[in-house]
């Protein structure tokens, strides 16, 4: 988070632009960019929105690679919210990766 302090040094070489992230697709990815963006905007920069079209090809493309998991995949709802239309997609992606018996069609027809 200590990075988003340099925010104002970029924005005043460049101006001021939107701050799209793309990170992991779990949940501390998730967590990291809701607390970067709160502290965005506590530091007067824009808030941090996700760069949905990265996030929308990562759930196309690696659904094939996905790994079924044996351990519970915790996350807050609140982490996702950034996420807007993709949040039930992403929900969904985790609800099935805790399943013992993964089928990647589960995904795909849901």
């Amino acid at each position: 988070m200590h990075s988003v302090a340099y925010l104002g040094d970029i924005f005043r070489e460049i101006g001021y632009h939107p701050i799209r992230y793309f990170g992991d697709l779990d949940p501390p990815g998730f967590r990291i960019p809701r607390l970067a963006s709160a502290k965005a905007v506590g530091l007067g920069f824009p808030i941090v929105e996700s760069n949905t079209w990265s996030y929308r090809r990562l759930l196309e493309l690696g659904r094939e690679m996905a790994e079924p998991q044996t351990e519970s995949i915790d996350y807050a709802a609140q982490d996702l919210e950034w996420l807007k239309g993709l949040a039930p997609e992403v929900t969904a992606l985790f609800a099935v990766l805790r399943t013992a018996t993964w089928d990647p069609g589960d995904i795909v027809n849901s």
